[in-house]
């Protein structure tokens, strides 16, 4: 079974080349292009502070499963300080860009991403389902985001890793329980991201749990 790297080197692969064939609905200037290019750039070396300048003041972020919406520099802050905390690193594919008005609305086929959580359940990578208006840009500036929903398979798997750790860190009275699951079930934010990735870890070695392999297939190549 190839290695960790290899596995996501081999999938970015496939899906990159769907993304360079892929055709915009209109071309694009530059200035949309390159900014989505350099929020990734930002996003991916977690420089939280240079991604918060690429949001307009205003801006909002929906956030997958009708988890709600984030509106605001502050709001959305929090958001990309878990994935600097969950060492996250994404790549959208199959970008599509159309013109509406003022604004630029880019649209998704998916998005590979990696981050030391799921990692931590065994779940090498990650792959979302497409999304339309993902990001919409205007006046330099991202306006609005639209988080993708997880593959099926992706749900899953991670569903169900996460409930059997919820449950043994509740009981077998782990120290770690009242941060993590305050009421009974987890509660990922940035400030628990660490003690939940070590949680995670003695879990399984305790359990000796492993993700369903074809699962964790299914969500990793399309």
């Amino acid at each position: 079974m190839p290695g960790k790297a290899v596995l996501v080197a081999a999938t970015l692969a496939g899906l990159l080349a769907s993304t360079s064939a892929a055709q915009s609905e209109e071309t694009p200037s530059e200035e949309p292009r390159a900014l989505v290019d350099r929020y990734l750039e930002l996003h991916n070396t977690h420089q939280l502070n240079l991604v918060m300048e690429m949001y307009a003041p205003d801006a909002t972020f929906a956030l997958s499963s009708d988890r709600g919406i984030a509106t605001g520099r502050e709001a959305i802050r929090e958001l990309e300080r878990f994935d600097v905390y969950a060492n996250s690193t994404v790549q959208p594919y199959g970008m599509t860009y159309e013109r509406r008005g003022d604004a630029w609305h880019v649209h998704l086929e998916g998005v590979v991403e990696h981050s030391d959580v799921f990692s931590a359940l065994g779940i090498v990578i990650v792959r979302t389902q497409p999304v339309r208006d993902a990001f919409i840009i205007a006046d330099g500036r991202i306006q609005a985001v639209i988080q993708p929903e997880l593959q099926p398979a992706c749900s899953k798997v991670a569903a169900t890793g996460f409930a059997a750790m919820t449950r043994w860190l509740v009981e077998s009275g782990d120290a770690r329980a009242p941060d993590l699951a305050p009421d009974g079930k987890l509660k990922l934010v940035p400030g628990t991201i660490l003690i939940a990735i070590s949680a995670i870890s003695d879990w399984r070695r305790a359990s000796g749990w492993a993700p369903d392999p074809v699962g964790v297939r299914q969500c990793a190549l399309p």
